[in-house]
């Protein structure tokens, strides 16, 4: 059976235009809403039809899993991050190997403004849910929780009664980073967090990383500067990077993301800061990020597709489980991934 991301590969438009037209959401043009229908039904996508609001109809296929994404992480081409990409492929791989249907979801910023969501949950049409990020505060793992639907969480480990997660453990990772700094003889660093998320996973980077710095005797220079992430970042604040990081004199750079990283070299190399010559920097996630040098950022790496793959599984092993739900929490192991820009 054909899924979202199927016809979003065959119709050459992202998995969210794909939901948004076969759900008759708004955001879709009416000749792309029409080419998009038609593709979903040549490619044998079975529709179950839900009663909408305002007299509108949605639709998923029956038996479901879902993955859900926030629709606000996307890039501004719509497209998935890198590392939300992986998550999904290895996710779907999984998935088809289990013979488990699949329909990947855009989250709204809260569960109220999606009624579609909820309707599917209230009628038990969604057997699953795997979050690729959690955002707690926008209500979605929540409401699946109460409504006894098991759920996994990629990257991060929410305090939410029966949900599990896959992630690596943040805090440790960050103060390898502080530990990878020390032994390379640096003194004073820089941590540049990501100024459009706001996460827990985040925070323990930070806070792990800070720490480690203070037992390292490694003077933590700037510590509350954001850069953007997918989002880029604007001219004042990237003055004021370059303004802290040459008064400062600080040689070595962690950034909470791969995507902050990218965006903090492209600050400082046009300011004629050189990377690595004067200034290391080490992101997050090692998804194959490069500056326009060509040049790949070091940063925290872990089993991506180890950690995609396990999800469905530990899914499967909490939809055997009769209630009440029991969390599993799994943990990937991190390391640093040395390329070229330390």
């Amino acid at each position: 059976m054909a899924t979202l991301a199927d016809i979003a590969q065959q119709a050459k438009v992202s998995p969210s235009t794909v939901s948004l037209a076969i759900n008759n959401r708004k955001g879709v043009k009416p000749e792309t809403r029409r080419r998009i229908k038609q593709l979903a039904s040549e490619l044998g996508y079975r529709f179950r039809q839900l009663d909408g609001e305002n007299g509108s109809s949605d639709a998923i296929p029956a038996a479901t899993i879902g993955v859900v994404y926030p629709a606000s992480s996307l890039r501004r081409d719509g497209t998935l991050s890198d590392l939300q990409a992986k998550y999904l492929f290895s996710i779907r791989k999984q998935l088809k190997a289990q013979k488990s249907p699949v329909s990947v979801l855009a989250a709204m910023d809260h569960v109220e403004q999606d009624p579609f969501f909820r309707q599917m949950i209230d009628d038990d049409s969604i057997a699953g849910l795997i979050f690729l990020k959690a955002t707690p505060s926008d209500g979605y793992t929540e409401y699946a929780a109460k409504n006894n639907i098991p759920q996994v969480v990629l990257g991060s480990s929410p305090a939410i009664k029966g949900c599990s997660s896959i992630s690596v453990d943040h805090y440790d990772a960050g103060r390898q980073v502080a530990e990878f700094f020390a032994s390379r003889g640096h003194k004073q660093v820089a941590m540049v967090d990501d100024q459009d998320s706001v996460s827990i996973s985040l925070q323990q980077r930070a806070e792990g990383f800070a720490e480690a710095c203070a037992e390292y005797g490694l003077e933590l220079t700037i510590k509350e500067t954001g850069v953007g992430g997918a989002g880029g970042t604007d001219e004042v604040d990237g003055q004021s990077i370059v303004e802290a990081v040459r008064k400062t004199k600080t040689t070595a750079v962690f950034c909470v993301t791969d995507a902050v990283a990218r965006n903090t070299i492209a600050i400082l190399e046009p300011a004629g800061l050189r990377v690595p010559g004067d200034v290391a920097v080490v992101g997050f996630d090692n998804v194959s990020s490069v500056v326009s040098s060509g040049n790949r950022i070091t940063s925290v790496g872990y089993d991506i597709e180890k950690m995609a793959s396990f999800a469905p599984c530990v899914l499967a092993q909490m939809m055997e489980k009769k209630l009440p739900i029991r969390e599993i929490k799994v943990t990937i192991e991190s390391y640093i991934a040395e390329h070229h820009t330390t």
